[in-house]
């Protein structure tokens, strides 16, 4: 008898998954081996900027260290509450993440000691440093750790540039070819942009349109972000969209449901999407 598919979602932050695949993740937890592994879950008190500081005043909290651990503690309860495994791999979250060592000008303005000292405006472009480049080796053997004979991956596209998505897209790509992407909520609803270029290279669109009431539900229920994404308690209930190789037909317990969307479907959702508050 061939082994049972297992399932591996990794998520940059300590939200992603949920925020992205809360539907698909919900329902795939019930009958099947589901681990959430979030890869940017550390922060530290050794140095702030003006970007921190906005961070922590948007969430309510005044220490990164206790509002890091309280994010976790929320995500391994909602995770386990659905019956799927949490896993928090410790890598530093970017907007905390200090250069190697100090250089002259890192001792005078202490902002440059960070990889992203501007953040707001290094998000908006879009682009990893090459400062992470040593992250990917290391976040890929984690990953390894974590999969088995028949597991299947599944990772953020990278809608909205964010560069922790960015990076995991690129170790995912790199070291886990198979990898099925997702489409990033809520970035793909504030840049009414659904589908990715990877469905210009040769990937298939399928979306999921099922236990969205549940997902609202879970992502009202996290409490420390939730005001900081959705500020005016709006959540949209949108469908889910996945991005994985043609002719793989990804998730055979579901196969029924989780349909490959044909071009004048892909027309259609993005014409509702616009029309989407």
């Amino acid at each position: 008898m061939p082994k049972k598919l297992s399932y591996l979602f990794v998520s940059p932050h300590l939200d992603d998954a949920l925020l992205s695949c809360g539907g698909l993740l919900s329902y795939l937890a019930k009958k099947n081996t589901v681990t959430v592994a979030t890869v940017f879950t550390e922060a530290h008190n050794q140095q702030s900027n003006l970007s921190i500081r906005r961070f922590l005043k948007l969430s309510s909290e005044r220490d990164s260290l206790i509002l890091f651990q309280k994010r976790r503690k929320e995500d391994a309860g909602l995770i386990s509450s659905l019956g799927a495994n949490s896993v928090h791999l410790g890598f530093t979250d970017a907007l905390y993440r200090l250069r190697p060592g100090r250089d002259w000008w890192g001792r005078k303005i202490g902002d440059l000691n960070f990889i992203y000292p501007l953040f707001s405006w290094q998000l908006k472009r879009g682009r990893v440093s090459d400062l992470d480049k040593p992250l990917e080796e290391q976040i890929a053997h984690e990953i390894r750790r974590l999969v088995k004979e028949k597991t299947v991956i599944l990772a953020p596209t990278g809608i909205g540039r964010h560069m922790d998505h960015l990076l995991i897209r690129r170790v995912c790509e790199k070291y886990f070819p198979e990898t099925i992407f997702w489409s990033d909520f809520p970035y793909n609803v504030r840049g009414n942009q659904f589908f990715s270029d990877l469905a210009d290279r040769g990937y298939q669109i399928l979306g999921w349109g099922e236990n969205l009431d549940r997902k609202v539900e879970l992502i009202k229920m996290l409490k420390t972000q939730v005001r900081l994404l959705f500020p005016d308690g709006n959540i949209p209930k949108v469908p889910e969209y996945y991005f994985s190789k043609q002719g793989v037909i990804p998730f055979p317990a579901v196969v029924g449901r989780l349909k490959p969307l044909t071009e004048e479907n892909q027309y259609s959702e993005g014409q509702e999407r616009d029309q989407e508050p």
